[in-house]
């Protein structure tokens, strides 16, 4: 599902996906993620309100864990660029510039282009 959100593929088959997820026994890791790939399937599918609150939701879930892996601080990156984009695209350019301030300087450090682009792009349309 998360594959297919990121490249902006085929949502109805991410969300079945997501939602076949959801009621299986899963890891801690997974269940982490799964706020984040609702997050992506709304904003895919144009539902800011919904795309936020789960993207809120899955950098809370993550930032509670950040000291316990140095994986997370970046996951968290991507989650507030995520966020970022649908703050600017539903108009709230505050809050949409203060989620991707911080994620910028690690993603361009990580040569994140796709999502750098995609961020940069709403930023100069908001």
């Amino acid at each position: 599902a998360l594959g297919l959100l990121k490249y902006e593929r085929d949502p109805e088959l991410a969300w079945r996906l997501i939602e076949s997820a959801k009621k299986k026994a899963i890891g801690e890791l997974l269940e982490l993620t799964i706020p984040f790939v609702m997050g992506l399937y709304h904003l895919n599918t144009g539902a800011l309100k919904e795309a936020i609150d789960a993207l809120s939701r899955a950098r809370d879930n993550h930032t509670s864990i950040a000291a316990s892996s140095p994986y997370v601080p970046l996951m968290i990156d991507i989650v507030k660029a995520y966020l970022a984009i649908a703050y600017l695209r539903s108009g709230n350019r505050l809050l949409g510039m203060h989620n991707a301030g911080p994620a910028v300087k690690r993603l361009r450090a990580l040569g994140s282009t796709r999502l750098l682009t995609m961020l940069d792009a709403e930023i100069g349309a908001s």
